[in-house]
């Protein structure tokens, strides 16, 4: 299948688990917390162990009558990094919870792997910190002094060296099976593994070979080495740099340039190339291992060069065979279930949309039972629908402004939303033109166009034109060539998460699946043949009914792009796959107006978002948060502006208010002034 169609992640994309309420997992009484599930800091991820271990605890069966026997624990915690040290602490003094930390190396193992000297933020400040394992803003000896000393002090049951190697469903309990051969028994199991998981291998011969790393520990082990460091993003440059001061160092990246780095190691990289420090061989692959020498694959030529170690720091991935045998259902999986439940919620929203759209655009017999079936007292079947639509964007919307109650942008674009498709396409088309302005209300639903600028609604210029009604044709024409191109200029494309029914419902509705975005450059690559594909087709008949009347028409040439377009991609498919690729399958791949507008600011637009430089921590939640599939935190890291000449951003803001480091911002100024004290020099 396409792969843009079924989301499925490219290399880089980590992909989640599935989670329920209270961070359960797909498996009842398996709970994830941490990086796993989308904490992209300390501050957040010591939180949600506390929160999982609250709810555990206020459980009617959460813990023990008497306590838990001596070989079962009420929760067993699988991992101990900072949500599971802040999970086993709160349920050691608040909750008097019997747990045990299991640790495949040591207790926050990750932290202590990170360079010397490497600064720790408690950020974000805005959020409160419930955990009780210290946390400020330091310097990662000082944080791991501090925790070495609260574990020693609270005599936590930490299992260290102990690897997970499965959780099963025992008797009453779950039995987890570790390294040791020990089965450890616990009413619960909270996994907090964190998404690092097993570092990325080359899969080449020689790679088992004890010179191959996928950690640097100290640059100096490996003074007067032949080091060769396999990888392109910030940890490979960091390692090449650190080594580049003690060795003679080769860097091997896959791609012909750095695209996913900070500035400041761009800044570093490039100097230290110029300057003759190491060397960089882009477009290669390393091809073999051998004991004194590596092969590399360098633009389809070999390229043999002296070796002494092997550093592949190409990433991290996540045990999916280990989630697998588990019964961890993770994000964008897809099985014969998930193929057949969108067919059906697609053909649920196919039948609802039919029939909406059936009196303006389809005299077929065989859909007549569509409309003469839902006209329920006075209102028919289109009005229900366009009430119930509301209803749903009100409901979600109110909900959706709650979640996001501490950003004022948030609040304004939810209000934004609210009242253009309860009042301008609700109330005003449906109830108040036709009690004060029948006449108008007759004449090809004029009201609704008042904000449905063509080509979002093609009727928008034809209409108007061919009934001979001037007033609507010029004001449809100044909307269209002039509104929308002026909104674009200071606005960028926010018409679509600000103004549009569509939109409207995409923001509220869909705001819990956004995540599922298709992303990757094919997907990329297939919004822009989608959307001009639609838009050129939009603007065929618009202007060829203008021109030839109703010669098109009789051709059922508007007819068919009705079917085709208007239910069953605006409609069908763009809803019906909210839950399952993400609520912005029809804005992002055919919505010909988001095309249009995408074009205009591609010419002349001052919309952008401005990343703060050599801020991003890489956590990744703004390019998982972004529903139109933008890798923002490429961008980010590169310190590079957001626009419409290099995305297809559509200004809903989600992505500057979920980073938790305040990297992203409207204007150049605020991203300036957040920047760290040596940018600003």
């Amino acid at each position: 299948m396409l792969r843009w169609l079924i989301g499925r992640p490219d290399q880089d994309e980590v992909r989640l688990p599935v989670l329920k309420g209270r961070y359960e997992s797909s498996v009842p009484g398996l709970h994830i917390v941490g990086d796993l599930a989308g904490a992209p800091t300390i501050r957040v991820a010591a939180n949600q162990g506390v929160e999982v271990m609250e709810h555990i605890g206020s459980l009617p069966d959460g813990r023990a009558e008497g306590g838990a026997g001596d070989d079962l624990f009420d929760v067993v915690i699988v991992g101990g990094g900072s949500s599971g040290i802040a999970a086993a602490l709160e349920a050691k003094c608040c909750q008097r919870l019997k747990t045990v930390v299991l640790d495949a190396r040591r207790a926050a193992n990750t932290i202590r792997e990170f360079p010397k000297g490497k600064e720790i933020y408690a950020e974000p400040k805005g959020v409160e910190y419930r955990a009780r394992l210290w946390l400020k803003d330091s310097v990662k000896e000082e944080l791991l002094e501090k925790w070495d000393a609260q574990l020693g002090k609270e005599g936590l049951d930490i299992r260290e060296g102990e690897e997970v190697k499965d959780i099963r469903r025992g008797k009453g309990a779950f039995e987890v099976e570790t390294s040791k051969g020990n089965v450890h028994r616990g009413r619960r199991v909270v996994l907090a593994i964190g998404k690092r998981g097993n570092p990325r291998k080359l899969g080449v011969p020689g790679e088992d070979r004890e010179k191959v790393l996928y950690q640097l520990y100290d640059a100096e082990e490996h003074r007067d080495e032949n080091v060769l460091v396999v990888g392109g993003g910030d940890s490979a440059i960091e390692a090449a740099l650190a080594l580049a001061e003690v060795a003679r160092v080769t860097l091997s990246y896959r791609r012909d340039g750095f695209f996913r780095i900070k500035t400041k190691n761009r800044e570093k990289i490039e100097a230290a190339r110029a300057a003759g420090e190491l060397e960089v061989i882009f477009e290669s692959d390393v091809k073999e291992i051998g004991e004194a020498e590596v092969v590399l694959d360098v633009k389809g030529e070999e390229r043999r060069i002296a070796n002494d170690c092997v550093l592949v720091a190409a990433g991290a991935e996540l045990p999916h065979k280990f989630f697998k045998r588990v019964g961890i259902r993770m994000e964008k999986e897809w099985t014969w279930k998930r193929w057949a439940a969108l067919l059906g919620v697609t053909a649920l929203f196919w039948l609802a949309y039919a029939a909406k759209h059936y009196p303006p655009l389809f005299p077929y017999p065989q859909l007549e039972w569509t409309w003469e079936t839902f006209q329920f007292g006075k209102l028919h079947w289109w009005q229900w629908f366009t009430l119930a639509y509301s209803a749903v964007v009100l409901f979600w919307g109110i909900k959706a402004m709650r979640k996001y109650w501490y950003s004022k942008f948030q609040r304004w674009k939810y209000a934004s939303v609210i009242f253009f498709q309860c009042f301008m396409l609700c109330i005003l088309p449906v109830f108040l033109v036709p009690l004060f302005a029948p006449k108008w209300y007759a004449d090809a639903g004029y009201a609704f166009h008042l904000v449905l600028a063509w080509p979002l609604s093609i009727k928008a210029l034809p209409a108007p034109w061919a009934a001979g009604h001037t007033g609507p044709f010029l004001y449809a024409v100044g909307l269209t060539f002039v509104g929308i191109p002026l909104l674009v200029y200071f606005q960028g494309s926010r018409f679509c998460s600000w103004i549009c029914g569509c939109g409207a419902l995409a923001e509220t509705l869909g705001d819990e699946v956004r995540h599922l975005a298709p992303r990757g450059p094919k997907s990329i690559r297939f919004e822009t043949i989608a959307g001009r594909t639609v838009l050129v087709l939009a603007s065929i008949l618009t202007f060829a009914t203008i021109f030839f009347g109703n010669w098109l028409a009789a051709a059922e040439g508007m007819h068919l792009y009705g079917i085709w377009i208007d239910i069953m991609l605006a409609g069908a498919v763009g809803v019906g796959f909210y839950w399952f690729m993400g609520n912005r399958v029809w804005c992002r791949f055919f919505c010909p107006l988001r095309m249009y507008m995408n074009l205009i600011g591609r010419i002349a637009s001052r919309f952008r978002i401005v990343p703060s430089r050599d801020k991003c921590i890489a956590c990744g939640q703004c390019s998982r948060e972004c529903q139109m599939g933008i890798p923002v935190m490429d961008f980010a890291k590169q310190g590079a502006p957001v626009t419409l000449k290099n995305s297809s951003c559509i200004g809903c803001g989600i992505c500057v208010d979920v980073c938790p480091v305040d990297v992203l911002h409207w204007n150049e100024e605020q991203a300036r002034a957040a920047e760290p004290e040596h940018m600003k020099s």
